[in-house]
């Protein structure tokens, strides 16, 4: 018997605005099912799942400093699952395959959560706009680093035991990083 290749793929991006029913907001309590995949399957990525999220971020000026030049800002930080951005194929659906999704998907909330703190810690000038698309494009492209190694590390879910550590990074990362750090 053959073995059977289970692959994904993730993609992050920005969105401002996200429909309710055209994403889902990243929770503990809320897993993404493979109902959830909405989009039509792409026969030019050659995986059965691609999973796509989004980290999105507002903020709205608390106070500024005129004596040192100093903006303070509050800033939301939340991650998506985008449905109607993620396919998989039906008859490659696996438990194995949607565990692998899932944790692109908290990987994602890693990430927003990182952003968050990003956010707080900078001191910002009257150039903020730059620094805070600056402080975003930076932890994205480390978060497009780990997506990358995930796949590569798990073999899109093949290497079961790289799969099961992963997992317990992944999480322990996120209690590291509870949401009310940020």
């Amino acid at each position: 018997m053959k073995p059977i290749a289970l692959f994904a793929i993730f993609s992050v991006i920005t969105k401002t605005l996200f429909a309710q029913t055209d994403s889902l907001k990243w929770s503990k309590d809320t897993l993404v099912n493979w109902s959830d995949y909405k989009a039509p399957i792409d026969k030019n990525i050659p995986f059965n799942a691609y999973t796509n999220n989004a980290i999105q971020y507002k903020y709205h000026c608390t106070s500024f400093n005129l004596k040192t030049g100093v903006w303070h800002f509050s800033f939301e930080v939340e991650s998506y699952f985008l449905k109607n951005e993620s396919w998989s194929i039906p008859d490659k659906q696996s438990d194995v395959l949607l565990q692998h999704e899932r944790l692109h998907n908290d990987i994602n909330e890693l990430f927003a959560r990182k952003l968050a703190i990003e956010f707080k810690r900078h001191t910002y000038t009257a150039n903020y706009e730059a620094e805070i698309k600056e402080l975003f494009a930076r932890v994205l492209n480390a978060a497009q680093q780990m997506q990358v190694q995930y796949d590569e590390e798990t073999n899109h879910c093949l290497n079961q035991a790289s799969q099961a550590e992963w997992q317990l990074y992944v999480q322990s990362q996120l209690d590291r990083l509870a949401p009310h750090d940020h």
